[in-house]
């Protein structure tokens, strides 16, 4: 290995190596993050699905209004 003689080229091959392995280990990591996130966004979406499912469709204008109020809905 003819190029590692030099001891700054011994440095900065070390260097390139070192900052290889951070950048992969960070790429993995935000990887990681963004796979875990998206699974709990659809779990949460399932959560809002299963609640929006649950009500019970009323043409009644006065149960309607008690039941955004209830659930803290309502605009003002």
């Amino acid at each position: 290995m003819w190029f590692l003689t030099n001891k700054l080229t011994l440095m900065f091959t070390t260097f390139i190596a070192s900052a290889g392995v951070l950048l992969t280990v960070f790429l993995a990591g935000k990887r990681s993050n963004q796979k875990d996130t998206e699974v709990k966004n659809l779990k949460d979406y399932i959560k809002t699905q299963e609640r929006v499912n649950e009500v019970q469709v009323s043409a009644d204008r006065g149960a309607a209004i008690k039941r955004l109020r209830d659930n803290k809905q309502l605009r003002d």
